[in-house]
Parts: structure tokens; sequence; C-alpha cells
């Protein structure tokens, strides 16, 4: 199964959407996690400078760190009630976890209780701050419980000195879960906005595809009916390149079209002409006889002046279909009382009729407007009126209809003439192909039919000859105004 041009495009495109935009979300979430860390991290530097500042200041005169009042001050902002909403954190009591511990490493102070007197000089906070380094690490705080109940920790550490000596450590551990909620909730909304944004460029992309494809699609529409041959309106566009490009191809077509016509139509109008030059020939070769008699004269003139009016009718039908066949699209539409459009064209018609005895039925018509030229749609009717009349016998029926089949109008015009050859129906609208007459009349130009059949393209309608119940019908088809 082939996939579509445009179905290929969005396919790409949501490919390659989805790809940055996963790149994009996870470089901006690396992002925030970092500057998440340096904004508490910075926090707990300060923090940690300023208590060690205030230990100092419990030194005594040995060197070594008192930590009781310390412990008094930090225990009692624990036990103190209060109520903080940070955005999505609800914080009820203070997270910070402080321990102090010696020169050597040792735990002097444990706000949760639990580590005092153990040897922390391992770690990272206290093992570099020790030694006059910045001290900091991320881990459980607990060594010995590395669960899942037990967090992860950012702890930072700032040296407590006595008369230019590091004569301990004061490490600060805040708990990484709070980051995670901050972190969480602008990674959802980040991805919210993301997957609009994804959303809305799909629409956009999607639209913009359909848009081309149309587009593109209307102008193969259009140059395939040209390689056909087919009448084709030149699709408009009000994009520039589309409407360049439409023009390009109907500028084509007009050259194309006006040489395969110049070539059909010399090639149709020498085969056509051949008869009547051949006439003239023959008749012009018998005049310069001198036993001819004044009888024998007229006839012969008689015949040149046959075989001249063939030929003037044969060019001027001929231009008068060139013309017609090089028009892409009515030069004017209006309302046309179809009714009346067929009774004027009977009318002309009506003398011959009454001469030969032929009876015309269906008149009055009913009011029957349509969309179109009312020249040109006289001009389709007077030659079904007459064709239905050389093929009609002395003293036979014609009758003309219209009636509406939904949107359509309907022109029935029936003869009482003798059935069409069967290998002759699909060929009557072809260019100088036509029949003898029943009366042992010359035949038309077959020219009539072909004249018709583009009139009737340039409506929108149709026209159809078919065999009926004693005679023989011509059907036009024509959009209802």
């Amino acid at each position: 199964m082939k996939i579509s041009f445009g179905l290929r495009f969005v396919a790409v495109f949501l490919a390659l959407a989805a790809v940055l935009s996963w790149l994009f979300v996870n470089q901006a979430l690396d992002h925030i996690k970092v500057s998440l860390r340096q904004s508490a991290e910075t926090t707990l530097v300060d923090m940690a400078q300023i208590l060690a500042a205030g230990l100092e200041d419990d030194i005594g005169e040995d060197g070594q760190v008192n930590t009781q009042a310390f412990a008094r001050r930090f225990q009692a902002a624990l036990d103190k009630e209060f109520q903080a909403d940070v955005y999505q954190l609800q914080k009820r009591h203070i997270d910070l976890h402080v321990y102090v511990t010696d020169g050597e490493g040792v735990v002097l102070y444990d706000s949760r209780g639990r580590h005092t007197g153990a040897y922390y000089g391992r770690w990272q906070d206290v093992y570099r701050t020790l030694r006059g380094e910045y001290g900091a690490r991320t881990s459980f705080i607990d060594p010995a419980h590395t669960a899942e109940g037990d967090p992860k920790q950012l702890v930072v550490a700032a040296p407590i000195r006595h008369q230019g000596r590091i004569v301990g450590v004061v490490s600060l551990a805040q708990p990484t879960h709070p980051f995670d909620i901050f972190r969480l909730a602008g990674a959802q909304e980040l991805r919210y906005a993301v997957g609009a944004g994804v959303l809305l460029s799909l629409v956009i992309i999607v639209l913009m595809s359909w848009w081309l494809t149309h587009a593109l699609g209307r102008l193969s529409r259009y140059a395939e009916a040209m390689a056909a041959n087919r009448k084709a309106t030149k699709p408009r566009f009000y994009d520039p390149h589309f409407a360049r490009l439409g023009d390009a191809i109907e500028h084509l077509r007009q050259e194309l079209d006006g040489k395969q016509h110049v070539e059909q139509y010399i090639h149709g109008l020498t085969h056509e002409l051949k008869t009547p030059m051949t006439g003239i020939q023959a008749a012009g070769e018998f005049l310069q006889e001198d036993d001819l008699s004044p009888a024998d004269q007229q006839q012969l003139v008689a015949r040149i002046l046959a075989a001249n009016r063939r030929m003037q009718d044969l060019v001027a039908h001929m231009l008068s279909l060139a013309k017609l066949e090089n028009q892409q699209e009515l030069a004017q539409r209006e309302v046309v009382a179809l009714d009346e459009v067929a009774a004027n064209a009977l009318e002309l018609y009506r003398a011959e009729a009454e001469a030969r005895a032929i009876r015309i039925g269906g008149l009055p018509l009913p009011h029957t407007p349509v969309m179109g030229d009312a020249l040109l749609l006289e001009q389709a009717v007077s030659n079904l009126m007459a064709n239905a009349l050389a093929f009609c016998p002395d003293g036979g029926d014609i009758r003309i209809s219209l009636i509406r089949e939904r949107q359509q109008v309907v022109l029935q015009l029936f003869n009482s003439g003798e059935p069409i050859p069967d290998y002759a129906l699909p060929r009557l609208y072809e260019r100088f192909f036509s029949l003898p007459r029943p009366h042992g009349g010359a035949r038309s130009s077959g020219l009539g039919l072909s004249f018709v059949a583009q009139i009737m393209a340039l409506h929108g309608g149709s026209v159809r000859l078919y065999n009926d119940t004693g005679g023989v019908t011509a059907e036009l088809r024509l959009n209802a105004a």
C-alpha cells in the first residue's frame, strides 16, 4: 500500500517533534534539578557559617567546643510549632538535621540524638572541612540505615575555629525530598507546556500538509485532464507560487491545444474539402467542352455553386467549433428561460416542417429556468431541430418535452425517423462524421452534434442521442437555476 506524501510528512514531523521534545524536557529538568540543589546548597552554606560563628563563642579556654547552649537553642527551634504552605509542600516542622564534631571527627551533638559519640571523620563533609576545604555531600544520613525509609540528605559543613585553628565542624543536613516535590511539579507543568506546543505544532503542520497536498492534487487533476484532452477549469490559488504554476500549466495547455487543434482541423478540413473540390474540378473540366447544351451548362454551374456553399458551410462551422473548443468556461452566465429558447429555435424551422407535413407536438413548454448563455443554448437546440427534421420522414412527427428531474432540467426532442445504426451511436459526436439522409439528400458537415456537445460541456451538461420507440430521441441535460 502506497503512503501519501502528506502522511509521510506528518509521520516524519511527529517522530522529529517527539525526539526533540524528549531531549528538551530532559535537559530542562536536569537544569531545574541543578538550579534547585544549587540554591538550597548556597542557603545551607550561609546557615552553616552562621551556626559555626555562634559555636565559636561557646569554645572554652581549653579549646573544646561546648554544645550545651547550642543544643538548648536548637531544641527550642525544633519544638516550635508553625504552619507554612510552600507551593505544593506543607511544612509543619524543621527538617534540618544538625550535628557538631570535634577536631577528630567525633560527634559531640546530634539534633536527632542517635549518633552522639559516633565517628564521622570519614564522611566528606567532616573530612574535607577539618582539612580546610569545602565539605559537602549527598548521601543517606545514617550509614547503617540506607533503606528506602531513610531518605537522602544534602549535607554542608562549616569549620569551627579557635585561635586560627580548626577545632570542630558543624554540619547541616537538608532532606532532598522537598526538592523532588518542587522538581516534579515543575516537570509536570513543563511537560504540559511542551505537550501543548507539540499538539499545536501538529495541528498547524497537519493543516499545512492538507493545504499543500490539496493544492498539488488540484494541479495534478488539472494536468491529468489536460493530458486526457478533457475540459477543465484552471484552479485558482491565493498563494502566488501555486498561482504561477497554474498559469504555466494553463499556458502550456493553450499552446498544446492550439497545435493539436490546428493539426486536427487541417487534417479534417482537408479531408472534407476533397469532395466539393473534386466536384468543382470535374464540373470546370466539363464546362470547357464546346458541345455542351445550355441546360448541361446550367446544371454544372449549379453543382459548382452547391460545392462552393458546402465549402463555405464547412469553413463557417469549423471556425465556430474551433472558437467554442478553445473556451474553458462561459464568457457570461445568466438565468435563461429554456422553454423560450426552445420555442424560438423551433419557430425557425416551422415553415419547413409545415411544407413537409411534419407535426410538431409538445408546445407550449412549461417555464423552466437554467443558468447559462442564451445564444449558445439556442444554437444547440437549433442544431438538434435541424438534425431531427433532416431524418424525419415527410408526414412524420416531432415532439419536444421539457421536464425537471431533481436538480437537472431535461429537454427531449423526438423524431419518428429510422433508428440509428448501432455502429454509428458511439461516433455521433465525432467531427465530420455524418449519416446519409433518408431522402437522398447530401450529407451534412458532421460538425453539428460536436458543436452541441461542446456547448453542453461549457454548461456542465450533456447531450445524448438514442433509439426510442418508433424513432430517435435527442436529449439535453442541464443544471437547473
